[in-house]
């Protein structure tokens, strides 16, 4: 089996690496992946509910579990709140840890590509036109 690790991005071989160009990507969900986070979300969050107190024999104290969904470690309530109705664009790490934690996937590595492949054309087809440079 295979172990994913984070980079070591103070590693100057990581820095200097086979590909010297850093992409950041934000990404725009449509409201439908949006239900579908929500949906997955507030589904496991009732799963996580905890039971109804204990009573303690005859007395009136009773004793209750808080259990938290493992995304709320991470992102708090009203925080994923604002995340999944509020939020215009996500950072593209943040919406794969929600959806690894949610085991849900509303974006794929395909996606991606198509997204990256097309901003190339795009900027190529800016400053370069058939076989001559137009930059600067």
């Amino acid at each position: 089996m295979t172990t994913l690790t984070k980079p070591d991005t103070t590693n100057p071989a990581f820095r200097e690496g086979p590909l010297p160009v850093l992409i950041s990507a934000r990404v725009r969900l449509s409201d439908e992946q949006k239900r579908v986070l929500k949906n997955a979300y507030y589904s496991q969050l009732n799963d996580y509910a905890s039971p109804a107190g204990q009573k303690i024999g005859a007395s009136s104290v009773s004793s209750v579990t808080h259990m938290l969904h493992p995304l709320q470690r991470h992102f708090g309530s009203i925080v994923m709140s604002d995340i999944l109705t509020s939020k215009d664009t996500l950072a593209l790490d943040v919406l794969l840890q929600i959806q690894s934690l949610l085991g849900v996937s509303v974006i794929e590595p395909k996606d991606i590509h198509a997204a990256c492949q097309h901003y190339t054309d795009y900027l190529w087809g800016k400053y370069y036109t058939e076989g001559t440079s137009n930059a600067c």
